[in-house]
């Protein structure tokens, strides 16, 4: 163990462990940067700082670790002066499987197991061309964005994620009722499809088991808005010039959308307190999409979930949305919104005639999707009633 020389320890930190008493007893170099522990008295924790500027941290529960992890989530752009000097390798088109692990476990969580198969030269460059790499190399942006591109390059039929069982699935042995609207609704199909011999029952509201290809033109044109903006520069934007032309134009598709035509004839929108369309678009669809918790590259992550929702591709279906639609044995209720124009009734009367306890209950409203999301009293009533009377129903 080796004190670190003072000029590897970011000027923020020395600072903090100059005032508080503590010091670093050692460093070591790992993969793509330097990893610190720093101790004061009896307490201890551990400092990853990456080439990236991603830091982590670890060790027991302490006030020093909290002191540190308070530190590391003040400073968005600390970088170790490590270089690796290994170079990345040239694409060639050996056969290949990628994979790698996130979680710790039961205790701390499921671990998460992800991997994508490359077959052929041209595949591999795909994946060059993007910048595909060690994720300690990437920021946090950067690899939102390279995940998503690499997902396109591949395909999803070479892509696989596993949870594999843990603790937490031998003892809950049963669910009296897995419900989810909009993409929560197609959780909820994949709960049923999934574990049929855990789910009692399911009631997906305003979504489906599989996306349209009208639902997916709804989605290619979000994605394409906000693309469009040069602020966007390929995913690779700066948190301080995000592609906010991209959001209000994405905004304002989603507008048209997510509510009916009736609701904007009713004008509907003078109940939620806007005084004209104009005052709704600008503060409640832009106020929305536009806030800084709305990142562009995690939006096209949840598109392209969306996108892709189909409960044909559990494993052991190979595609076979009626098939994996059968397999559910429990008693299933849908709840679609008469106009909702994402998730129409038809789409899930066309679901339920596969499932042998398949029922659909419409939602008869003007507010669109929104009909099962909580925002109108009357239906929020309608859910909660269809809600009772399945929980009341043997499973």
């Amino acid at each position: 163990m080796n004190p670190a020389p003072a000029d590897w320890v970011p000027g923020g930190l020395r600072s903090l462990l100059e005032e508080s008493g503590a010091k670093i007893s050692f460093l070591r170099h790992i993969d793509h940067g330097v990893q610190y522990r720093v101790t004061r008295g009896a307490e201890s924790a551990i400092l990853n700082v990456y080439t990236s500027g991603k830091i982590s941290t670890g060790g027991k529960a302490s006030s020093l670790r909290d002191a540190i992890e308070n530190w590391r989530l003040t400073q968005p752009n600390v970088r170790a002066n490590v270089n690796t000097g290994v170079a990345a390798p040239e694409p060639n088109g050996t056969p290949r499987v990628g994979t790698d692990e996130a979680g710790k476990g039961d205790y701390f969580g499921p671990l998460v197991v992800a991997g994508v198969r490359v077959l052929g030269v041209e595949t591999a460059r795909k994946l060059h061309d993007i910048g595909a790499r060690d994720s300690k190399t990437l920021s946090v942006l950067g690899a939102v964005n390279v995940a998503r591109r690499v997902l396109e390059s591949v395909g999803p039929e070479n892509t696989r994620v596993v949870v594999p069982q843990t603790l937490h699935d031998e003892l809950l042995q049963s669910i009296e009722l897995v419900l989810g609207s909009s993409m929560g609704a197609g959780q909820t199909y994949q709960w049923a499809v999934s574990h049929p011999e855990m789910v009692k029952r399911a009631a997906p509201i305003v979504g489906s088991s599989r996306t349209s290809e009208h639902n997916q033109v709804f989605l290619k044109s979000l994605r394409a808005t906000l693309t469009l903006d040069p602020a966007f520069r390929g995913g690779e934007y700066s948190p301080d010039a995000r592609p906010t032309a991209g959001m209000r134009a994405f905004a304002r598709i989603y507008a048209g959308w997510g509510l009916s035509q009736a609701f904007y004839w009713e004008r509907e929108y003078r109940t939620m307190g806007y005084s004209s369309l104009e005052d709704f678009l600008v503060g409640f669809w832009e106020g929305f999409w536009l806030d800084e918790d709305r990142d562009p590259n995690n939006l096209l992550a949840m598109l392209w979930t969306w996108e892709h929702g189909d409960v044909g591709r559990t494993p052991g279906f190979d595609g076979d949305t009626e098939a994996a639609l059968r397999s559910i044995r429990c008693p299933l209720v849908a709840m679609p919104a008469r106009t909702d124009l994402y998730f129409p009734p038809e789409d899930e009367q066309w679901a339920s005639q596969f499932i042998a306890q398949g029922e659909v209950r419409v939602i008869d409203t003007i507010w669109g999707h929104f009909g099962g999301l909580g925002m109108n009293p009357a239906d929020n009533a309608f859910v909660d009633r269809t809600l009772q009377e399945l929980l009341d129903r043997p499973a």
